[in-house]
């Protein structure tokens, strides 16, 4: 059984042609939802005055892109509070935000509303790219529509998943969520058991707990190859997804958000595993948050960082550093 990928497209612009949208209504600040600027210049998001434009302003334009579990998030707790700071930097810059993660679409619509976040999302490790209706004013063709999302998937459905995990159990040693109910999924990950509700709404990906040796695990990632699916290493799951990964919707968003703003935005990448090697590679900037499981080697990009201290502390260290270099206001000199 081998199921087709649309992973071969996602990095040949000509394979999508963009559609345009009812264009923003006036006085709609920049790309995304909630910003507008008042009589005096000033950026307002949601009725309060924040800073200057100075997105416009700073060339090139910055897009942060970020891993969610490790990385923004606490390891062990899922807190945030080290990074809100950081958070409200970007969001009063009007910096686009995009999140990247192995979580699932349900989990991402409660936690955005937690981190103040309306930009993009990636979810299940690249397998669908969720971008706001009044984010763009152009979307290619092969979109849908989600609520109030355009989404464009990557991978492949959850079913066929299965299916092809279904005869490897004969040969092969592995639990996974499919197996487990909530309680269990809220057990062996920390999280609340109507977390781990919305852990288990799966779409794209099967997290597994691997049981089986390394060499057993090597034949069971060719099967996986062989029927069209592979592999990605998250912080607690070997995860099986199809043939996709963290880069390819990040490659698709670029593509977008340059077309709309005239310009190729410099790409600061945030991550701390394996799962996120291929995102951190498409940066030009890669920002290895500290992970007690050790920092993945990243090639071919300009400039990489590794920060001192683990999750949100050392992604809001680092976010900070890089607004500071570019030229952005801090926190004190934004006008509330």
């Amino acid at each position: 059984m081998r199921i087709n990928s649309v992973h071969a497209k996602c990095h040949d612009p000509g394979s999508r042609t963009p559609r345009p949208l009812k264009p923003p209504e006036p006085g709609v600040f920049g790309l995304f939802p909630g910003y507008e600027l008042n009589g005096m210049g000033f950026a307002v998001y949601r009725g309060r005055a924040l800073a200057a434009t100075m997105e416009s302003m700073v060339s090139p334009r910055l897009l942060i892109v970020t891993d969610l579990d490790g990385t923004l998030l606490d390891h062990d707790n899922y807190s945030f509070t080290a990074a809100q700071g950081a958070l409200a930097r970007i969001r009063a810059c009007g910096i686009p935000l995009l999140l990247n993660t192995s979580k699932t679409h349900a989990e991402l619509l409660a936690l955005r509303g937690a981190l103040g976040h309306s930009g993009p999302f990636l979810v299940e490790n690249g397998s669908a790219l969720y971008v706001p209706v009044d984010c763009l004013t152009t979307v290619p063709a092969d979109a849908s529509r989600v609520g109030t999302c355009w989404r464009y998937e990557f991978g492949v459905s959850y079913d066929a998943i299965l299916a092809v995990l279904a005869p490897l159990r004969q040969r092969f040693r592995f639990e996974g969520f499919a197996d487990w109910d909530a309680r269990e999924i809220a057990r062996v990950t920390g999280l609340s058991q109507q977390a781990a509700v919305l852990a288990k709404a799966r779409e794209y990906s099967e997290p597994l707990h691997w049981l089986d040796g390394m060499d057993a695990r090597q034949a069971f990632e060719q099967e996986l190859s062989e029927a069209g699916l592979r592999t990605t290493r998250g912080g607690r799951f070997l995860h099986v997804l199809g043939n996709t990964d963290k880069s390819a919707g990040l490659h698709l968003f670029r593509q977008w958000y340059s077309a709309d703003c005239g310009e190729t935005p410099r790409l600061i990448a945030l991550g701390d595993g394996a799962n996120d090697v291929e995102m951190l590679q498409a940066a030009d900037i890669a920002v290895l948050v500290r992970s007690r499981a050790g920092v993945p080697r990243i090639d071919h990009v300009d400039r990489v960082i590794t920060t001192d201290t683990a999750g949100p502390a050392g992604w809001a260290t680092a976010v900070e550093e890089l607004l500071n270099e570019s030229g952005f206001p801090d926190s004190a000199d934004i006008r509330m």
